[in-house]
């Protein structure tokens, strides 16, 4: 995914805009990065689950642009006991 923004920001300025709603990035390239970016936050989320599990305390930094990754975190945390 960074290949592929990092190319066309230098061309366009558009550093920062996500793949996966540029139309100059091919459809399999973006739903690629989609699937990455999908499986980064879950296994995110789950890694903090079992740190949580340890007993360690977790703080989880990111975007959280997508609906369905915050509700994924939501339930982790309620399910932990975290809030």
């Amino acid at each position: 995914c960074r290949r592929h923004r990092s190319a066309s920001a230098s061309r366009t300025g558009a550093y920062g805009q996500s793949p996966s709603i540029r139309a100059d990035v091919p459809l399999p390239t973006r739903m690629r990065c989609a699937d990455a970016v999908a499986a980064t936050y879950l296994e995110t989320i789950l890694e903090a689950r079992r740190l949580v599990g340890l007993g360690e305390h977790v703080i989880l930094d990111a975007t959280w642009g997508s609906d369905l990754h915050r509700e994924l975190a939501r339930r982790a945390a309620a399910e932990t006991s975290c809030t």
